[in-house]
């Protein structure tokens, strides 16, 4: 097949990986469109390369030897020289392969400076040579863009300066392989999956499928060490949320067993166990269950609303806490209350020293307990401001609540936070017709940053390209920036260790097929990786007490900090590989723990505290 041939072929098909063993000519075509023009220039080899750092030093270097050997007789001294000492530098650029990483688009794409600080060739050459202003200038205003099309005029008077050709200048610049991926999990499953939770280094989940992995399963599975595989044969009837409660798994759901419906069930020590609220045979759906304050809080459907209904620890003693006139979908503790979500605009007290008051809210009320004296010390609050039209979820991490949801025609908001008694919203859309805008997960990816699972298409101002239904949001930068591009809604979203899981009812990513369950490895970059050193937790979540291994004695220090950067404990290290951490005194919360040597962070892992 000619150059040309292969061209097309390239063209129309999905990405050559560079582990596949081809005509240099095809991987350097991959790298950059540009060597189109110069497939006579190409070595003749077959190549293959293990990395695409590998591929793109091989580009690298193909496209310095080639514009060495160019004599370019207009050149003044100057200009030959400056030229000269540019692809010299290069060279070093290239051998290192610190290149930017593609981690915001689905598709190969330039990156002229990355979050990283990594700079691509051309940035890097306009730093050597005393314009990195100018780089930075371009990052932020046109980053994602291709030389060809960025119009900045002191790029086209320094590559003037330098002997170089803007042609040159878009030969050397390369794109970069696809970071975000996801890969189904086995073959997926043939319905939505609806909900998540993560316990002990395995990740279940729930949803409206009757097989998984091309096997049949009622309902739940897990995913551990690579397997994924249903939970015992399941659970039969209508699933709706999935909790860890101190080492027990719960579901909420109209759960079928035996001939009768219930509204809960916990697993553990590889066994199914079937609960009723107050021994009430009538109540045959729950929404969720949490855990709080010694007792156990449980969410029921009651007709078109909800009630609240909690019980001591053992379960003898029930409560009904409240009731609203919809349904509740959420619920978490931040700031010394309890916050339910959903869609109700009433809501009646059943206990506490409001007892039998109903109050007006938009879709959210707390409680607050304000003495031992539980629950007759119970007060309640309605919200009215700042919140979406509709809550889906609510997320606390530390002293931050989190709220998401759907938006209307006259309420713009769908994603909120609470932060020293105020709400702030964070993203607002305007609706559009009867486009329905709606943010359905929330897990924290890293300091400062959301992993948001959607329905929602979002872009980026200085990018050529959208994303749908995934993406990170920056709260510091109040900006977000695209994760994937699933062909229907991100119901939910699950950090477990490195890896992000979704599910949903989508069956494409980017053209690419993941079936309704969906893993990728690439998107969680906490501070600086150093792969040689190897940094283990268990349990996580944790309660009591965390042990960190490590693959070899570290010196340093361990750090805990919360999502804000503020330590919660640290211990010196001197020479260990293994150090146990008391964190039962710590507060429920999403933390990192850190290795740090010399002010410098050699690896973080995340940690759920519970």
């Amino acid at each position: 097949m000619t150059a040309l041939a292969w061209l097309t072929f390239f063209s129309a098909h999905s990405m050559l990986s560079p582990a596949i063993e081809t005509n240099a000519f095809h991987h350097l075509y991959e790298i950059n469109k540009q060597w189109e023009k110069h497939p006579e220039l190409a070595p003749i080899d077959k190549v293959s390369f293990q990395t695409d750092n590998e591929r793109i030093r091989f580009h690298l270097l193909s496209v310095i030897g080639i514009l060495k050997s160019k004599v370019r007789n207009q050149h003044t001294l100057s200009q030959t020289i400056n030229r000269n000492r540019l692809l010299d530098v290069l060279v070093g650029y290239a051998d290192r392969m610190n290149f930017p990483v593609n981690k915001y688009h689905t598709q190969r794409q330039p990156y002229f400076i990355d979050e990283n600080d990594n700079f691509c060739a051309v940035g890097f050459m306009l730093k050597a040579s005393g314009y990195e202003s100018v780089a930075r200038e371009i990052q932020r205003a046109q980053n994602y863009d291709y030389v060809a099309e960025i119009k900045h005029p002191e790029l086209f008077d320094w590559a003037w300066q330098h002997g170089f050709s803007l042609e040159e200048l878009a030969w050397i610049q390369p794109s970069y392989w696809v970071q975000n991926t996801f890969q189904t999990l086995g073959t997926g499953t043939n319905g939505t999956v609806k909900d998540m939770t993560t316990h002990v280094n395995t990740l279940y989940f729930i949803g409206d499928f009757d097989e998984l992995d091309g096997e049949p399963c009622a309902g739940i599975g897990k995913y551990q060490s690579g397997t994924v595989e249903c939970v015992l044969d399941g659970l039969h009837g209508s699933l709706n949320h999935i909790f860890t409660i101190v080492g027990t798994v719960w579901v909420a759901g109209a759960i079928e067993h035996d001939g009768s419906t219930y509204p809960f069930a916990s697993y553990e020590n590889n066994t199914w166990t079937y609960h009723r609220v107050n021994n009430d045979e009538s109540i045959t759906e729950g929404l969720f269950v949490f855990d709080f304050y010694q007792s156990k809080y449980f969410v029921v459907r009651d007709n078109g609303g909800s009630q609240i209904w909690f019980a001591n620890s053992n379960g003898t003693q029930w409560n009904l806490h409240a009731s609203t006139n919809g349904i509740i979908a959420g619920v978490a503790y931040s700031q010394q209350k309890l916050f339910w979500g959903g869609e109700f605009d009433e809501i009646t007290i059943a206990s506490g020293i409001q007892t039998g008051q109903t109050y007006t809210t938009n879709n959210l009320a707390s409680c607050y307990i304000m003495g031992d004296d539980f629950p007759d010390s119970i007060e309640w609050f309605n919200h009215m401001d700042n919140l979406p039209s509709k809550i889906n979820v609510l997320a606390s991490f530390g002293s931050v609540l989190y709220v998401g949801g759907e938006n209307d025609g006259e309420n713009q908001v769908l994603l909120t936070r609470y932060l020293n008694g105020v709400f702030q919203p964070l993203i607002q859309f305007p609706d559009a017709d009867t486009v329905i805008r709606s943010i359905n997960s929330i897990d924290i990816l890293e300091t400062g940053k959301l992993l948001i699972g959607a329905h929602l298409t979002v872009g980026n101002s200085t990018a050529t390209y959208t994303g749908r239904n995934l993406f990170e949001f920056n709260v510091t930068a109040n900006s977000y920036n695209p994760l994937g591009n699933f062909n229907s809604p991100v119901m939910c979203a699950e950090i477990l260790g490195n890896d992000v899981f979704v599910g949903g009812d989508f069956t494409q990513n980017s053209n690419v097929a993941v079936n309704r369950l969906a893993k990728s490895s690439s998107l969680v970059s906490i501070n600086e990786i150093d792969y040689s050193v190897s940094l283990s937790l268990y349990p996580n979540p944790a309660s009591d007490y965390l042990q960190v291994d490590f693959n070899e004695p570290q010196n340093g220090e361990l750090r805990v900090t919360d999502i804000s950067g503020r330590v919660l404990l640290s211990e010196s290290l001197m020479g260990k590989n293994r150090i146990t951490l008391n964190v039962s005194h710590l507060a429920s919360q999403v933390a990192f723990v850190s290795v740090v040597d010399n002010g410098k962070t050699v690896k973080t892992e995340r940690l759920v505290i519970q």
